[in-house]
């Protein structure tokens, strides 16, 4: 999938990708059903491999570039900006994408996948070009904007990132510790077993040091 993945990227002009924003709105009802399946699929096709993801990923992209953008291009977006960074060290590209799925999101007007894009973005993107410390601020307002959404994957996701890149940004271990107790203790209380793992072992390993 990698030696084909780019293969479209005729399709715009990679010193201008912020004129993507310009292109029509998709308005076909059955292209627009499928759009919003395709980002349905991106979890389990994540957890089944690089290669699915891409694949699924490429689809999702070269639909909203050559049929039109909606709000469910903005996830779609947002993926193809992380794996520009990722898997191709395109880490400019990547977040010129990022920022076009933001802007997209914002054009739909639309509080659905602003959460999840907003994170794929900090997390995933934004670290590749700027200070890891950057991200911390609007990782925990995503994590408060994804709980008075309903967003709460996200909102979990958010946090736990937060709690970790606060870590590896070098922040004070003590204000580290104080802050894993309290998420801890919350997601604990919200019953988010998988966040609840992570960042129990990453207040451990901050316990010891």
């Amino acid at each position: 999938p990698a030696t084909s993945y780019l293969a479209w990227e005729t399709l715009y002009d990679k010193d201008n990708i912020e004129d993507l924003l310009t292109r029509d709105a998709l308005k076909n009802a059955l292209l627009l059903g499928v759009s919003d399946l395709l980002n349905v699929l991106n979890t389990p096709a994540y957890l089944l491999g690089p290669a699915h993801y891409m694949n699924l990923a490429f689809i999702s992209v070269k639909l909203c570039l050559t049929h039109g953008l909606s709000l469910a291009a903005s996830k779609a977006l947002a993926n193809h900006s992380l794996l520009l960074c990722g898997a191709f060290g395109r880490y400019k590209e990547g977040m010129a994408f990022a920022d076009l799925a933001t802007s997209v999101n914002k054009r739909f007007g639309g509080r659905y996948y602003q959460v999840e894009t907003n994170f794929t973005k900090l997390v995933a993107v934004q670290p590749w070009n700027f200070h890891l410390r950057n991200s911390l601020p609007a990782l925990e307002q995503n994590f408060f904007q994804g709980m008075e959404n309903g967003e709460v994957e996200y909102a979990f996701h958010s946090i736990l990132f937060y709690c970790i890149y606060q870590f590896l940004a070098g922040s004070p271990l003590a204000q580290v510790a104080k802050m894993l107790n309290k998420y801890v203790q919350f997601v604990e209380d919200k019953k988010q077993d998988y966040h609840t793992t992570y960042l129990t072992i990453w207040r451990q390993l901050v316990s010891k040091l």
